[in-house]
């Protein structure tokens, strides 16, 4: 490949720049922000409770301040399994309503915080629950009579 005089100007002037920056100063002008790579707490203190239109799911807020949301993880029958747990959802608060399809089952959750940049803290123990047959033909809603045992 056959450069011309100005092609190489182009070029020197560019590893110039490269090489000794374009400003009178040698310091940088701002400090980048570094990123966070510690993953928050795992959520703990776990609670399940029929409400007069859903069940409920509810764990203690992670002490993280920058906590952007929790993912909510189910398994059923066998709770030993880590890698067969699915996402069933996401939610910014503390609590989770559960859908109308998990009813009738003795079921497993496991939680998991993320912060704003998206660091994930390690699962929560897991949670057991005996999710009553909803009293609503479908709608999640269930009878608060029934008792709901953990």
């Amino acid at each position: 490949m056959k450069f011309t005089r100005s092609t190489l100007a182009i070029l020197a002037a560019v590893a110039m720049v490269g090489l000794y920056g374009c400003g009178k100063s040698a310091e940088p002008t701002s400090v980048s922000p570094s990123l966070d790579g510690t993953p928050p707490s795992a959520p703990e203190g776990f609670s399940f409770a029929a409400t007069t239109s859903y069940y409920r799911l509810a764990w203690s807020p992670s002490p993280d301040a920058d906590v952007a949301k929790y993912q909510v993880y189910l398994y059923q029958p066998d709770p030993s399994r880590d890698n067969s747990y699915v996402m069933i959802g996401e939610t910014t608060t503390s609590d989770f309503a559960l859908p109308a399809s998990i009813s009738g089952i003795e079921a497993y959750f496991r939680v998991r915080a993320v912060d704003q940049t998206g660091n994930r803290s390690a699962y929560s123990d897991a949670y057991g629950a005996t999710i009553p047959v909803s009293g609503n033909s479908g709608s999640g809603a269930g009878d608060p009579g029934h008792r709901i045992e953990e």
